[in-house]
């Protein structure tokens, strides 16, 4: 077997055993839908909550011929969830001495994105799933104002998992942080050494910052905080 699809394997494996809810906000997209259809027939996770209007997913399930109790459907135009959603956002703003913009009030409660987050926080899901519709940047902010980073992380970050091979690399942060400093690199570092540990708990987690200097080739500002990170 090709070694990504035996860690693939291995990713579900472990899902299987946990169990967990996952939270779908772009339900009415049909790869979604498609996507939902594979993850349950894998057996990895214990149920999956589809967002959208109640109408369009359903037809979208009918027309993929999928029926199956563990798929719950959260209506995203429900006044209650709406209202419930706006004052999660707003409650968050103001206890850290901030209040929502006027202008973003109108979409706070309707955004599937901050639905998910809310769920999310009030732990009714266990995880959650989205990018093919929204951009990177609209699930960020959900994200992070609805949730918030794990303790001990100030820097939020991302990184790519690449495959050699038998080896593994994960590569941070290529698509969040344009310009760290050395302090939010040294953040991403520990953030990604846990990232990597919890992919591998088996292998040792090695650490290197690059930058286009070759072992003090260059001297630049911005090989300078590769050092101090």
């Amino acid at each position: 077997m090709q070694p990504t699809l035996r860690f693939v394997d291995d990713l579900i494996t472990r899902a299987t055993k946990i169990q967990a809810r996952l939270a779908l906000p772009e339900g009415e997209d049909p790869r979604v839908i498609e996507a939902a259809d594979l993850l349950l027939k894998s057996g990895a996770p214990k149920e999956i909550l589809l967002f959208g209007n109640i109408t369009n997913v359903q037809k979208l399930l009918l027309s993929a011929k999928i029926s199956d109790p563990r798929i719950h459907i959260v209506d995203t135009a429900s006044p209650e969830l709406q209202a419930a959603t706006l004052k999660h956002f707003r409650d968050r703003a103001q206890a850290k001495g901030k209040d929502i913009e006027s202008k973003e009030l109108a979409t706070l409660g309707t955004s599937v994105l901050n639905q998910a987050a809310f769920y999310l926080a009030q732990d009714k899901v266990d995880a959650v799933v989205a990018g093919c519709v929204h951009t990177t940047a609209d699930v960020i902010r959900a994200i992070l104002k609805g949730v918030g980073l794990k303790v001990g992380i100030k820097t939020l970050s991302g990184c790519f998992l690449m495959m050699r091979g038998e080896q593994h690399f994960l590569f941070s942060d290529c698509g969040v942080v344009a310009d760290p400093t050395g302090e939010q690199l040294a953040d991403i570092a520990q953030a990604t050494a846990e990232t990597f540990a919890q992919f591998f708990p088996d292998q040792l987690t090695k650490i290197a910052f690059l930058s286009f200097s070759t072992k003090g080739s260059a001297v630049h500002p911005r090989v300078q905080k590769m050092v101090d990170a």
